[in-house]
């Protein structure tokens, strides 16, 4: 009876757990892929992958290269300059408004979580934190409405200018507007509402979160730095366009974007409900339990990594990298419900990244140096005294036919 008692407990305690994750996330950004479950997600995540395939991610590296423009013409403005990370690589995605906004909803979703009383949308939107709450997500929403807009009217102004664009250049919104269930319905507006917040969020934050850790770790190591611009260097000996290719072409760059994730993971916890009975380290887990999964932890769990504070790109080597258990690495997440964006959000990273180094040298002055004490979880890794590097622009006749000796060696 005792042993009853307690499992409908627990299952309670996780249910309302779950509840309580889900809805206020959904306050912020609708019913998206990551919040949807069983059949819904099946046919989200079938209908939502195509606009995630390698060969749709090459008309956006352009896009990614003219955004990086902007904000390293910023840069040059003045000789050398401190630069906050987070601020201004959340600008090459969105404007000033909206990236306040998200950043103001992540954390009141975090503070909310923390405040039962705050869980009841009554109460919570009488208190002026819910009122700002409400109008963040009004921006939100009014972006994303925006966007949906604008693509509409052009496919009804211009019907066959938009059937050559989408010929070369099918992406995520398209397939939005264009997806059909096995019963040949239509997504709903709301349900496309829901998709674009998720997916502007998802592509905001996390990768916001990436670039600038792996900016900090590069000025914080010199010597890594420029092993990566040494390789970069010959991407650029053409021209200025980078291809898709010549992003596969940086293998100690990926090494450290790896090790950097590794130390600083974007998104620190994931959560999980249990689709049977588990048993870990001798107590079982029943079905539809509630999990919170510590990446960040897992990222420096001792028994896993050696030394693992220390800054070691070489663990991601092939020959290391088969040395450990596959979930030791999860930047990602894992398994079926893994980032559906993973091969874009990369994309973006390694060429944003590559035309910073290649026309800026990082350094981070002692008193910006970021502790554990300073690391803050906001739904992504960031810190409570902000990111802050110095940008200076490089001698313009720097010599790029250096390559790194290490290089031809490298298998990653």
């Amino acid at each position: 009876m005792k042993e009853t008692l307690e499992f409908s407990w627990f299952r309670a305690k996780t249910c309302r757990l779950k509840k309580t994750v889900s809805h206020l996330l959904a306050a912020f950004l609708g019913v998206g892929l990551g919040l949807q479950e069983g059949e819904r997600w099946k046919n989200s995540r079938r209908l939502l992958t195509p606009a995630f395939h390698f060969e749709t991610i090459q008309p956006y590296i352009k896009i990614f290269q003219e955004s990086a423009d902007i904000l390293l013409g910023k840069w040059a403005s003045s000789p050398s300059r401190e630069v906050e990370l987070f601020h201004d690589i959340g600008l090459l995605t969105t404007h000033d408004s909206f990236l306040r906004a998200v950043h103001e909803n992540t954390q009141a979703i975090m503070d909310r979580f923390r405040t039962p009383l705050h869980h009841s949308d009554f109460v919570y939107n009488l208190t002026s934190a819910g009122r700002r709450f409400k109008k963040n997500s009004e921006i939100v929403g009014c972006k994303a409405d925006e966007i949906i807009k604008k693509r509409r009217k052009a496919l009804m102004e211009r019907p066959e200018e938009e059937a050559l664009r989408r010929q070369e250049h099918f992406d995520f919104l398209d397939i939005l507007l264009e997806a059909r269930r096995d019963d040949g319905q239509g997504l709903t507006d709301e349900e496309i509402r829901a998709e674009v917040r998720t997916f502007m969020f998802a592509g905001l934050d996390t990768v916001t979160s990436a670039i600038s850790w792996i900016l900090y770790c590069l000025a914080l190591y010199p010597e890594h730095q420029q092993k990566c611009r040494e390789e970069i260097d010959l991407l650029f000996e053409n021209g200025n366009d980078l291809q898709r290719a010549d992003l596969c072409n940086v293998p100690y760059l990926k090494l450290c974007i790896n090790e950097s994730m590794r130390l600083y993971s974007p998104v620190p916890i994931i959560c999980r409900l249990s689709d049977k009975e588990y048993e870990i380290q001798g107590r079982t887990l029943p079905s539809g339990t509630f999990l919170y999964v510590n990446i960040f932890a897992i990222h420096r769990n001792p028994y896993i990594w050696k030394n693992p504070e220390v800054f070691d790109p070489l663990r991601f080597t092939e020959e290391n990298t088969k040395k450990r258990p596959s979930h030791t690495f999860i930047p990602f997440s894992s398994g079926r419900r893994n980032c559906i964006g993973k091969n874009f959000a990369m994309a973006e990273i390694k060429s944003t990244i590559a035309m910073i180094l290649h026309r800026f040298e990082l350094t981070v002055n002692e008193d910006n140096m970021v502790s554990m004490e300073d690391l803050l979880t906001v739904l992504v890794l960031r810190s409570k005294k902000g990111l802050k590097v110095n940008v200076a622009p490089r001698d313009q006749n720097h010599n790029s036919s250096t390559v790194c000796s290490e290089r031809a060696n490298i298998k990653c």
